[in-house]
């Protein structure tokens, strides 16, 4: 962490010309791996707002996954495919931000899963119940709460607490 809040402040010092270049370089190398396969947003014109938002279509089914190898028209081989090969890396760096942000037991839930979309479906799926079960365990709290000889602030303070 230290060495990286000292380059940051050497960014800093630095003349805003090429810390702008940097940024801008930083940020088209960027946009490019983010961006699917897919013609509705292109690599070259599209803003990263667009691409970021996006990125959900990698783990909801919008963005297929393409063939690891394509024929090639020229040879009449089989060539790895460009597509599957930026798809791939776009799908590894959303899968390392969803593992980050995991805890250790849940993480061994999805330690053998290879992609962000199993990933995610299968935390979706082991979640799911647990919030079906908290809202009906919820509405039952709130059903039965009795107001009592609590004050009204007592009460309201009870009401936001319920667990």
């Amino acid at each position: 962490m230290a060495s990286s809040d000292s380059s940051s402040s050497t960014s800093t010092t630095a003349s805003s010309s090429s810390t702008s270049t940097m940024a801008s370089s930083s940020s088209s190398s960027s946009n490019s791996l983010l961006a699917p396969s897919s013609a509705s947003v292109s690599a070259s014109g599209s803003s990263s707002s667009t691409q970021s938002l996006s990125l959900h279509n990698y783990i909801d089914n919008e963005v297929l996954v393409p063939p690891k190898q394509i024929i090639d028209d020229k040879t009449n081989t089989l060539v790895k495919n460009p597509e599957f090969t930026t798809w791939h890396k776009v799908d590894q760096m959303l899968l390392s931000w969803i593992r980050a942000k995991l805890t250790q037991p849940v993480l061994g839930q999805v330690a053998s899963l290879s992609t962000s979309r199993e990933v995610w479906h299968s935390l979706e799926a082991s979640f799911a119940s647990q919030n079906q079960a908290r809202v009906l365990q919820l509405r039952l709290q709130l059903q039965t709460i009795k107001k009592g000889s609590l004050t009204m602030t007592e009460y309201v303070d009870h009401v936001i607490l319920l667990q």
